[in-house]
């Protein structure tokens, strides 16, 4: 009999203990490599989309500021164009106070044409040409 007969009935369970606890360091062990790559992966994607955020902040910070600019632009022509229409405003009652003026004027010379008609003798010196520009 040797000394290892008591143990040889646990022998067996020893080895079996040995092998999982090997198995479980080794998936332990896995399982945090995978858990490490993972993680790196998880970075480089963050600083993907934190590269891409900052550019997607950028373009709408320019985008804001062309805005802004082209609100001022738009604001300025507007107010220009008011006055432009004011001034047509203004130039369209001229005219019909000119128009009306010169109304009444033809009205009157109209008037004065039709009494001097009236008389015979203003008439015949009226129908009698005076110069040859105005036949």
């Amino acid at each position: 009999m040797t000394r290892l007969d008591p143990i040889r009935p646990y022998l067996a369970l020893i080895k079996v203990a040995a092998a999982l606890t090997i198995a479980l360091v080794m998936f332990v062990t896995g399982c945090n490599h995978g858990k490490r790559e993972q993680a790196a992966d998880d970075r480089a994607l963050l600083d993907e989309k934190d590269h891409a955020l900052l550019e997607a902040h950028t373009a709408l910070g320019t985008a804001a500021a062309k805005f802004r600019e082209i609100s001022a632009n738009t604001q300025v022509q507007a107010v220009a164009a008011k006055a432009r229409a004011q001034l047509a405003d203004a130039a369209v009652q001229a005219a019909k106070v000119r128009a009306d003026t010169l109304q009444s004027q033809l009205k009157a010379a109209q008037h004065e044409l039709d009494e001097a008609m009236t008389d015979p003798d203003c008439r015949k010196l009226l129908e009698t040409p005076s110069c040859a520009a105005f036949r």
